[in-house]
């Protein structure tokens, strides 16, 4: 099959993702952003007054942003994703659609709506801010895009695991609370004492975090943090191509019933 038609079919599908999630929510698009635009300034807000456990070399704002933008790039496609199969089946009466499209197209608007959203919180304050920073914007680039590339990679494999083991739909989003907690939305790496630091920095969703808050401000603490692009590049990459070599070998299976 071609790589035009691919296109095609993961544009209809990303298409019909985003009309659904819109036609689902009574306030429209907005209520797509409501509950992390909350989340963050009511975070922003309060630890501004009180005792911060944020590096007091970058702003709140920017510091709760991308934790939790970064953050829910991960959950949403993770939940979304490991809902795909179900959502979509009826689409794979066509040849032309393959289950791996379905997570494609549901990572790419979680991406889109979470980049849109940073540009809705982080561009009017950016530039009323009496000292508008962004110091490394490749790098913030890349660190957003390997953690939805990571992102995608765990979304398959959640596919996989939801279509062949029912329990797991049920499973990963009760996991997604208490992986908040250790992925570094509300806190500094920097902060956490060791050994636990070290265990901490395993978790590249936490790597994403903290290499996007340094983008934005190069003071942002990472020595001794064990935060590289390198880790989180190798871990995306391998995420990536195991979750996609398990795709090709269960493709069949799950497109059985079809």
């Amino acid at each position: 099959m071609s790589f035009a038609i691919r296109v095609r079919v993961v544009n209809a599908l990303t298409f019909r993702e985003l009309r659904t999630r819109i036609s689902h929510n009574y306030v429209g698009f907005m209520g797509l952003i409501a509950g992390p635009l909350l989340s963050i300034l009511s975070f922003s807000v309060i630890f501004t007054f009180l005792h911060p456990l944020h590096d007091d070399s970058i702003d709140p704002i920017i510091f709760f942003t991308t934790g939790i933008v970064v953050f829910t790039v991960f959950s949403e496609t993770s939940v979304r994703c490991v809902h795909a199969y179900q959502a979509n089946e009826a689409l794979f009466f066509y040849r032309q659609v393959r289950p791996i499209d379905t997570v494609v197209s549901r990572a790419l608007v979680e991406l889109g709506l979470l980049c849109l959203l940073t540009i809705i919180i982080l561009g009017p304050y950016l530039i009323i801010s009496p000292e508008p920073r962004i110091d490394d914007l490749p790098q913030l680039f890349a660190a957003v895009l390997l953690t939805s590339v990571f992102s995608f990679g765990c979304g398959v494999f959640f596919m996989i695991a939801g279509r062949l083991f029912p329990v797991v739909v049920v499973f990963i989003p009760m996991v997604m609370r208490p992986l908040w907690y250790i992925s570094g939305a509300i806190f500094s790496l920097s902060h956490i004492p060791e050994p636990y630091r070290h265990w901490l920095a395993y978790n590249p969703i936490i790597q994403g975090v903290e290499l996007s808050r340094n983008a934005f401000n190069s003071n942002y603490t990472l020595e001794g943090t064990g935060v590289s692009m390198f880790y989180l590049f190798n871990t995306a990459l391998i995420t990536v191509v195991l979750s996609l070599w398990v795709y090709t070998l269960v493709e069949k299976k799950l497109r059985k019933s079809q």
